[in-house]
């Protein structure tokens, strides 16, 4: 009875946690990293599709980076999405320390 508990639990995780999974091989993962005069510094981001539909742009919270929104599952949560090339997701790097 353990080895079928364990089993139907592991599939009921599966099942309601496997939408923030990070997936990044099927969604076409890029990292830009560029030099901008208008900062004086490097600007980082993270892309995530192929290009092909709505851009959906998910800053990250204050004083985080760029990498947030990937390791809190919030672009695994929209992978089906990216991966049929409904969003291109846009993760750029934060500047609000930088303003105060």
């Amino acid at each position: 009875m353990r080895g079928y508990a364990g089993r139907l639990i592991k599939e009921i995780l599966d099942f309601a946690f496997g939408f923030a999974r990070n997936d990044s091989e099927n969604m076409n993962e890029r990292y830009i990293k560029w030099y901008t005069p208008f900062l004086s510094r490097e600007f980082e981001m993270l892309v995530f599709g192929e290009k092909s539909g709505l851009p959906l742009i998910l800053f990250p919270t204050s004083g985080a980076r760029y990498y947030e929104n990937k390791d809190f599952g919030l672009v695994g949560a929209v992978a089906w999405y990216i991966e049929n090339g409904k969003v291109t997701v846009y993760c750029p790097d934060a500047i609000d320390l930088q303003s105060f």
